[in-house]
């Protein structure tokens, strides 16, 4: 069973509309930022090979060398597996990440299968590759896959939450919307638009949200 699939805008609004109930100070946040979008990725091959690419490095330089990836026709596990080394380094891969890439495209994973398999079998299919860990995984369920309860093992996002700590261990929506929102962070650190500051005021202290009004 997969349970609830976040699959559009409306999914991610009701979502909201369920926090802000909860916690009526998100209700502000809300006004201030409007609709909170739906950030899927498609799934398959390509989100994790664009996860292995973008361990440790930064946005823009992960973005830099998955760019080059795709331009070298490096794009499809066939792809990877034929290419030589240098031609893959020159991209900017690393010989670790060159390394996860190979057992990677290797695999023979199937991807369509795994939209329908439950989230415990979809991590005992990907965490036995190098490169891939318990995070990569549930980040490929939450974004590339929709789930909206997936267990988050890393308590330091959620602790972030604060006083809706325990609304967010209660309710698969709200701990899908409060990762969806923590996830998406370094995104909008760049744009540095209200979202971001709007909840970042939350989080610190509620009453800096009147001088966002």
């Amino acid at each position: 069973m997969t349970g609830r699939i976040v699959a559009s805008d409306a999914d991610v609004a009701e979502g909201m509309v369920w926090l802000a109930a909860r916690e009526p100070r998100f209700a502000r946040v809300a006004a201030l930022t409007g609709p909170w979008p739906l950030r899927r990725r498609e799934d398959g091959f390509g989100a994790l090979r664009d996860a292995i690419i973008g361990q440790q490095v930064s946005t823009a330089s992960a973005s830099a060398i998955r760019g080059r990836v795709i331009a070298a026709g490096f794009e499809t596990p066939e792809a990877i597996s034929a290419a030589d080394d240098e031609a893959l380094r020159g991209c900017g891969l690393s010989r670790q990440k060159l390394r996860y890439l190979r057992a990677l495209a290797g695999a023979g994973i199937d991807f369509d299968a795994l939209r329908t398999l439950p989230d415990e079998t979809v991590m005992e299919v990907l965490l036995p590759l190098p490169g891939i860990g318990r995070w990569t995984v549930e980040m490929y369920l939450i974004f590339a896959l929709g789930r909206a309860d997936v267990h988050h093992g890393r308590a330091d996002l959620i602790d972030q939450i604060g006083e809706v700590r325990q609304a967010a261990r209660g309710s698969g929506r709200l701990r899908h919307g409060c990762l969806h929102w923590c996830h998406g962070h370094a995104e909008r650190e760049r744009r540095g638009d209200r979202e971001r500051i709007a909840m970042q005021c939350f989080l610190i202290n509620p009453q800096h949200l009147d001088n966002l009004s």
